[in-house]
């Protein structure tokens, strides 16, 4: 389950130049600065706006933002302009950039090695490949030669990629014993397409 919502934290809070409209105090008022930011997880996410309260020390009475007359809504334009927002309220949208940077450069990386093991195939390498059904299924290389690859194709498919653990992982068993040839270069052009999706080799 999602956990998000919004919070707020405290900037500052200062006495202004303000006559109290309730009390006709002079100068009694202060005024409460704060940072409203998005959280998911409780983690700060990213800063949203600034808002502001008042309280006359005189006669206790307190404002919303909303409640601002125009006087009150300068002081805050004031206020607000000489405040920094928190770093710290965009540690949540720091973090997803790191991730996604890090899925990229992950997935480029995949990509080159996938590109490695197709130009030079070996015999135990695993093909992740997608059918003309749009299913997935594995191929096991069992044998290269200087222009084509021998592979035996797996017993099993599933709909989605990420049910390919499902896949029974019993060696050479869970494959049909009858080798099928395809042509090196042959490869690439299916990994371009996205017919190969993924090559693993054992290390």
């Amino acid at each position: 389950m999602l956990i998000y919502g919004s919070r707020a934290t405290k900037l500052k809070a200062e006495p202004i130049v303000y006559t109290c409209k309730h009390c006709q105090s002079k100068n009694t008022t202060t005024m409460v600065m704060f940072q409203k930011y998005a959280h998911v997880f409780w983690i700060p996410f990213c800063p949203i706006k600034k808002l502001a309260v008042t309280q006359c020390e005189h006669c206790k009475q307190v404002l919303e933002q909303k409640q601002f007359d125009p006087e009150l809504k300068e002081i805050f334009a004031e206020q607000k302009s000489t405040l920094k927002t928190p770093i710290w309220t965009f540690i949540g949208l720091a973090l997803l950039i790191v991730l996604i940077v890090t899925i990229i450069q992950d997935e480029k990386k995949e990509s080159a090695e996938n590109k490695v093991f197709l130009e030079q195939p070996q015999v135990g390498d695993v093909y992740t490949m997608r059918t003309k059904e749009g299913n997935y299924t594995l191929f096991l290389v069992k044998e290269v030669t200087k222009d084509s690859i021998g592979y035996w194709m797996n017993n099993y498919e599933v709909n989605k990629i990420s049910g390919l653990h499902k896949i029974p992982a019993n060696g050479d068993s869970a494959y049909l014993p009858i080798t099928v040839y395809m042509a090196r270069k042959e490869l690439l052009p299916l990994l371009d397409k996205g017919e190969i999706h993924d090559v693993s080799r054992k290390k």
